[in-house]
């Protein structure tokens, strides 16, 4: 009698450690404690260390749900990404990625200009823009304001009407552009008025 007790406290002794193994690996909790009627009261997540059952829950709440949105909002700018690297031209069979090859000196000329601004943040964020989902709508943005200030640099071509209508044409040539320069030129005014350096 004494060995089947034995066995059966060594089996649920194994049950424990394998129960374990599957909260720290599925979960990140790698321990539990229970109030005197058996409630979970604390779990020590390998992350947050101690917390409440409630707040792990709403942790757990919080990766079910933002997740798969995650997931949709990443395959999206991938998504994006594919769309505009494959258009192309073919010249004598040879098939060369034009708006590809614009994103990428788009990248390059803008970090150059925020690297001459002091700006080795903004220039690190202009080539991450070519492996980030939704870089693109960045780099066409840096795009329509490099023409602009080339147009105006140049030409002071601008300060004209018939260069007022080119800066709106510019602007309106994609849905939403108009929208994401007024927001980064609020970011933008908002940065220089703590002190941060940008390349806007």
């Amino acid at each position: 009698m004494a060995g089947l007790s034995r066995s059966i406290r060594l089996a649920e002794r194994d049950a424990s450690i394998v129960s374990s193994v599957e909260l720290l690996a599925n979960y990140g909790v790698s321990a539990v404690r229970k109030t005197r009627r058996g409630e979970l009261k604390q779990l020590k997540h390998v992350s947050f260390g101690w917390i409440s059952a409630g707040t792990f829950a709403t942790i757990q709440g919080i990766k079910r749900n933002v997740g798969p949105l995650l997931t949709k909002f990443v395959e999206g700018g991938y998504r994006l990404k594919q769309a505009i690297w494959s258009v192309s031209v073919s010249i004598e069979g040879v098939s060369l990625p034009i708006l590809g090859a614009v994103m990428v000196v788009t990248a390059i000329t803008a970090y150059w200009a925020d690297i001459a601004a002091g700006n080795p943040l903004g220039a690190y964020f202009d080539l991450a823009c070519l492996i980030l989902p939704f870089g693109e709508v960045y780099l066409i943005y840096r795009l329509i304001l490099g023409i602009e200030a080339i147009l105006k640099d140049a030409y002071g071509f601008l300060g004209s009407p018939s260069g007022f209508a080119w800066s709106t044409l510019l602007s309106g040539a994609l849905p939403g552009v108009s929208e994401i320069s007024g927001i980064l030129n609020y970011l933008n005014a908002y940065a220089k008025s703590k002190g941060v350096k940008t390349g806007l």
